[in-house]
């Protein structure tokens, strides 16, 4: 085996699907939409799950859920409904009901998530 030093390497990244794709207008879309539908049936909630989700002054927090969830994103919604007094049953109806509603609102991903070039993704500052 042999050792290659690359200089000037300041990170590595590895994407879960093998793609380098301009996530951040979709994600920031359907957290606001399932928020905005979630809160139109329980009140008061959608400003908790947008901070939840990762949607923070129009940006996208790395450490959110959108950003690293994965489709039971719904689990960590009902939790905020259940906490308004629902029981677990109902909270979790409301927020997968909100989230199947949020994504046939955005049906097709690749629609919002352009192909980006490697140079431009690592040319651009992590956030």
């Amino acid at each position: 085996m042999s050792r290659h030093n690359l200089p000037n390497i300041q990170a590595v990244l590895f994407f879960k699907d093998s793609t380098l794709a301009d996530v951040e207008s979709f994600l920031k879309s359907i957290g606001q939409k399932r928020s905005r539908l979630i809160d139109a049936k329980i009140p008061g909630v959608q400003e908790p799950l947008l901070m939840a989700f990762g949607l923070e002054d129009n940006q996208i927090n790395a450490a959110g859920l959108l950003a690293v969830g994965t489709r039971r994103k719904a689990i960590a919604a009902a939790a905020y409904v259940a906490e308004t007094g629902r029981n677990w049953v109902e909270a979790l109806e409301i927020a997968s009901t909100a989230f199947a509603e949020a994504d046939q609102y955005l049906q097709r991903k690749a629609d919002h998530t352009p192909l980006i070039s490697a140079l431009e993704k690592f040319s651009k500052p992590y956030r």
